[in-house]
């Protein structure tokens, strides 16, 4: 009896576990699949407003100028996200990490890449951007002026850090509460076993002491029990 309450036991608590397994890692796929189209589609936002700021500055021959670098400050800040302005060699011009004087000033990168932002009409993609950026980001490029190949490109990125952040929090947090189930279902499950087979261990051990010459064993029945078996008699 023992031994197939334990086999019955162990099932149920390996499917449990497995069940548990499937809904965390859907729920994090979903939660971490979220976070990341919300990133990217504020990036996009990002992009679409200094893209169109750039145009209108550039027309003019006023990319540098005080205003539009102001600009350009107030936004990279309100939206905590970096930003960088390359022509469509992939020099770059401008950079939200120090608008005056920044060392990503000249830098060239990946020309192709630039000519594919301006053909395509934009990019978005996850990576490291060889030559700024040493960690993995979150990347979003638009043209100045799609209609102009020469007009350059705009680079909107943040760090995926923040976003893997989270999703170890809400990893700790479901292995946390997945423990805690578990371990109310072994208590319960094990409480509710034991007060159900009581009957059958008092049942065994009087058998084994009538067959040991114990005439005097008897099996004690529950006030409720009797009554059932009284009214059966009846």
């Amino acid at each position: 009896m023992k031994s197939s309450f334990s086999r019955s036991f162990s099932t149920a608590a390996a499917i449990l576990l497995i069940a548990l397994t499937i809904l965390g890692a859907s729920f994090q796929l979903q939660v971490n699949k979220y976070l990341t189209e919300s990133t990217v589609s504020a990036l996009q936002q990002d992009a679409d407003v200094m893209a169109s700021l750039a145009a209108a500055y550039s027309s003019d021959s006023n990319l540098t100028s005080r205003d539009f670098l102001l600009n350009l400050d107030v936004v990279s800040r309100v939206t905590d996200a970096d930003m960088v302005i390359c022509d469509s060699e992939g020099t770059i011009l401008l950079c939200s990490e120090a608008l005056m004087g920044c060392d990503h000033n000249g830098v060239s990168f990946n020309r192709d890449y630039v000519q594919q932002v301006i053909s395509q009409g934009g990019s978005s993609a996850t990576g490291v951007i060889n030559g700024l950026y040493q960690e993995e980001r979150f990347i979003v490029a638009k043209p100045i002026n799609p209609e102009n190949v020469d007009s350059g490109v705009v680079i909107v990125s943040t760090p995926t850090a923040a976003t893997n952040q989270i999703m170890n929090k809400i990893s700790n947090i479901f292995l946390t509460a997945a423990a805690f189930v578990v371990l109310i279902a072994v208590v319960a499950v094990s409480a509710f076993a034991r007060r159900e087979s009581r009957p059958m261990r008092d049942l065994a051990r009087a058998a084994n002491a009538f067959a040991h010459g114990n005439l005097e064993s008897r099996v004690k029945i529950e006030e409720d029990c009797s009554e059932e078996m009284e009214e059966l008699a009846l």
